[in-house]
Order: structure tokens, then C-alpha cells, then sequence
């Protein structure tokens, strides 16, 4: 676990007791759950945004395929050209 450290005026700090008191918890409690729902938050959206690269990543691809810009070549060229990538960079020559 990490801790978390900050500092607030009396007035701000002794009305956040009085709501965690009303609420029956402590402040330390409530201010914990409230990072972590700051943190699922921030999970999700993060979450979100990969969802929308990975579906804009698809669309461009398939937009590549339906106006014929894509060209595709078979597994056994794949590992010819990767197998001559590899010895250049070997080489240093890349």
C-alpha cells in the first residue's frame, strides 16, 4: 500500500470530519473510497479509449480493403521478408 499525503485549511478539514461523522465512518474511509472511485474512474476511461483506437484501427483497415489500398501477401513471403529484416538488423544495417 502507498500513502497519500496533503494538506487543507481547519474550516475545509473539520467539515469533511462532520460529513464522514453523519455518514458514520471516519475521514481517512471516505477519503479512500473516493480515490478509488477517482482511480476505477480514470480505469474505465482509459479503457474506453483504448476501445476507440482499436475500433478506429479497424475501420482505417477495413477502409484500406474496400478501396483496394491494402495489399496482402501469404504467411510463407511474411517470414521470407521478416527472416531478411532480421539478418540486416543483425548486420547492423538498419
Amino acid at each position: 500500500m502507498s500513502n497519500i499525503h496533503f494538506r487543507i485549511d481547519e474550516t475545509t478539514k473539520r467539515l469533511a470530519m462532520q460529513a464522514a461523522e453523519r455518514k458514520n465512518t471516519d475521514l481517512t474511509k471516505l477519503v479512500r473510497q473516493r480515490v478509488e472511485q477517482l482511480a476505477a474512474e480514470e480505469q474505465e476511461m482509459q479503457s474506453m479509449e483504448q476501445d476507440r483506437w482499436r475500433e478506429n484501427a479497424i475501420a482505417e483497415a477495413f477502409e484500406y480493403h474496400e478501396n483496394q489500398i491494402t495489399h496482402f501477401i501469404s504467411d510463407d513471403e511474411m517470414k521470407t521478408r521478416m527472416d531478411v529484416l532480421k539478418a540486416k538488423a543483425l548486420k547492423g544495417d538498419l
